[in-house]
């Protein structure tokens, strides 16, 4: 298991439907010395959540009536007039299983049903050995891109794959779902870390936030 919690900070997070009934989430963070980053990034990760489950289900208006408030160790989320729909959506979007794939896409005279991974029904991709444990952390750098920190094992890991797959296409996959490809150079395999450019500064803070937290905070429903 790629995630050791060796430390808990006791967040809560409360929210509030239509009938104002509550759910609360015990919050564990697995690197203290993060704590602080990892604690703001939260915050903007279950806004996120909330704000794309609210569209989903075509209820735009409601992020007006979110409120979240941090109290030492506490976030209180409240959501007037929510829908059990869209308490259900958030929680599904905090407690779901976190995954950072590398798929390597497939060569086009292999048919694409034999790919593990097809996108948009005509590109297949297959899973290689670079995967969720072997990422440490994504940071933002002065130009606005994010880039992606691995452990140690990871960074061995990361020369061995991209030796291989050298002059090739490789997909990011986060949570399964494709969300970026590049072409593997050398200077990729050379360097410790890998740049992921984003339209913006702000959609890389994004992307960062949501995979920091997804590798080292976890979210649990307390009865």
């Amino acid at each position: 298991m790629y995630k050791n919690l060796f430390a808990s900070l006791a967040l809560s997070i409360l929210l509030v439907g239509c009938a104002k009934e509550s759910t609360v989430y015990s919050v564990s963070i697995d690197s203290p010395e993060r704590e602080t980053e990892l604690y703001r990034a939260s915050i903007s990760v279950i806004e996120g959540r909330v704000r794309a489950a609210a569209a989903h289900l075509e209820l735009e208006d409601i992020v007006e009536d979110v409120d979240i408030d941090r109290r030492k160790n506490t976030i209180t989320l409240t959501i007037e007039n929510g829908t059990e729909e869209l308490e259900e959506k958030v929680q599904g979007g905090l407690t779901s299983p976190f995954s950072f794939e590398f798929y390597v896409q497939a060569d086009t005279d292999i048919p694409v049903e034999e790919a593990d991974i097809i996108v948009g029904e005509t590109q297949g991709f297959n899973k290689t050995s670079l995967s969720t444990e072997h990422v440490d952390w994504v940071f933002v750098d002065k130009d606005g891109a994010a880039i992606i920190e691995f452990t140690e094992e990871g960074k061995a890991a990361k020369k061995q794959v991209f030796s291989e797959l050298e002059g090739e296409f490789i997909g990011i996959f986060v949570r399964g779902k494709p969300t970026y490809k590049f072409l593997v150079e050398e200077k990729d395999i050379q360097e410790d870390t890998l740049l992921v450019k984003t339209s913006n500064a702000q959609l890389s803070q994004v992307f960062a936030n949501d995979v920091n937290v997804g590798l080292h905070v976890s979210f649990t429903p307390v009865q």
